[in-house]
């Protein structure tokens, strides 16, 4: 009896210790800045990055104390700048992987919209078929009439499939950005949000004279240049040497004029893509007054219910148009903000939501 007292428990520790499906799958709720902070803890990359600059930091200190027994000033510089040029990679790399995260984020909430869209073509091209297909029986419609329809109907369902596989590579690619868990789902909570970035041209490259680490790389490596030929033109030298160390000063005074420049071109890449919102908006603004006209006609009986469909898919894709620009214009200012060295995103972190489930339909 005692016996098999001990295997009953035994047994019932054991589906007890084994989690049923639906507690191993979690289900987060991400908005953007969630997003972004399990980045910065899980991404492996970044990770790395964080390991590189401490072994950068270990190397600087280590160089800076073989300096102490040569005395030279060009070490001395050299170990100082090459750990700031290890620090400015390591912030470029984080500002970076925040980018990735806002593109993939957003290219998901893009990819759902676009799911949603070729669904309702799918209806609409299906609903043409079924009234071709009566058209053809009553003797309005040819068989090639009907072909065509079929053909339009395949093409909107196979549209669907390549939509959707995209999504789900999407999906994949986040999950793998964000380091997850295998069967950890996750559902988007913010939408694609448009935020003028309001700088002038002037402002941006004052910002980068200031800030901007790219910059103040170039700017390090002309000090060193200038450091360099010093030293050359003070010690007997060959000729090839001298003409080398002054090449490396122009270089280094290109790339400084060059960093300039990239900060004009980054801007007008911004505003080009805020014109672009602007004009996205107004073809939405259009296609929604001509869908509010066609449903008052549809509930007067001038119109069809297809008709009224048709016009619902026009609206649709002019709203997929505007939420692209917006995703091209954020990105755009994210690359600008990068470039001066601003901070990209000054909004408080805040706490990832879990919640024991099983399936979203928005991630996996």
């Amino acid at each position: 009896m005692r016996r098999s007292l001990v295997l009953a428990l035994s047994i019932t520790f054991l589906l007890l210790a084994v989690p049923t499906s639906a507690q191993q799958v979690t289900s987060l709720s991400l908005s953007l800045q969630d997003s972004i902070n399990l980045a910065m803890k899980q991404n492996i990359d970044y990770q790395i990055a964080l390991l590189n600059l401490d072994n950068a930091k270990i190397g600087k200190e280590k160089a800076l104390a073989a300096t102490l027994l040569t005395g030279s000033t060009y070490d001395k510089l050299q170990a100082e700048f090459n750990y700031d040029k290890a620090e400015r990679d390591f912030n470029s790399q984080k500002k970076q992987l925040i980018i990735n995260v806002v593109d993939n984020y957003q290219s998901i909430l893009r990819g759902i919209k676009e799911v949603s869209n070729k669904e309702k073509e799918v209806e609409v091209a299906k609903e043409q078929l079924d009234n071709t297909i009566k058209q053809v029986k009553a003797g309005s419609a040819s068989n090639l009439d009907q072909l065509r329809s079929e053909s339009q109907y395949e093409k909107a369902k196979l549209d669907l499939r390549k939509s959707e596989d995209s999504l789900a590579e999407k999906q994949d690619d986040f999950a793998e950005l964000l380091n997850l868990q295998e069967g950890v789902t996750f559902k988007l909570t913010d939408e694609i949000a448009y935020e003028p970035y309001n700088i002038s041209l002037g402002k941006a490259q004052e910002e980068a004279l200031v800030h901007s680490d790219k910059l103040a790389e170039a700017q390090d490596n002309l000090k060193l240049a200038e450091t360099n030929l010093d030293m050359v033109k003070a010690g007997d030298t060959a000729p090839l040497d001298l003409s080398k160390a002054e090449n490396d000063l122009k270089i280094a005074e290109l790339n400084v004029a060059k960093v300039e420049a990239n900060v004009r071109s980054a801007y007008n890449t911004m505003m080009q893509a805020n014109e672009n919102v602007k004009l996205s908006q107004d073809s939405y603004d259009i296609e929604a007054e001509n869908y509010d006209i066609i449903k008052k006609q549809r509930n007067a009986g001038l119109k069809t219910s297809l008709e009224l469909k048709q016009a619902e898919v026009s609206l649709l894709q002019t709203e997929l148009a505007l939420m692209d620009a917006i995703h091209n214009y954020n990105l755009a200012v994210l690359s600008l903000k990068k470039l001066i060295s601003a901070e990209l995103f000054p909004a408080p972190p805040k706490e990832v939501k879990e919640e024991q489930s099983g399936e979203t339909s928005e991630g996996k």
